[in-house]
């Protein structure tokens, strides 16, 4: 009987450590991810990654990391409404970018 007493104390305790655990980890990935921003914002911030001189195109891919936009269609959509195009890099991949006037 004190065996079975033990194990449940010792699985509660496991529990309650890995909802602490959890937690932290989720109130961690909140604080680095910063507030979520409406359509204006993240086309401002589509405009600054597109308008990088470093980069001629960038990686849809990367651009929905940076926008934690992860609705391929809406970001398409943000990205065409600020006057980008898509187009295909050596591997495949769909890249976005923007003409510039010289």
């Amino acid at each position: 009987m004190n065996e079975n007493i033990l194990i449940a104390i010792i699985s509660a305790l496991g529990l309650v450590i890995a909802a602490v655990a959890g937690n932290w980890v989720l109130s961690r990935r909140s604080r680095h991810d910063g507030p979520e921003l409406d359509d204006e914002q993240t086309k401002k911030l589509l405009r600054r990654f597109l308008k990088d001189r470093r980069f001629k195109q960038r990686r849809l891919s990367t651009l929905r990391e940076k926008t934690k936009i992860y609705d391929h269609d809406k970001l398409r959509s943000l990205l065409r409404s600020i006057g980008a195009h898509a187009v295909q890099d050596r591997s495949g991949e769909e890249c976005w970018t923007l003409h510039h006037k010289k």
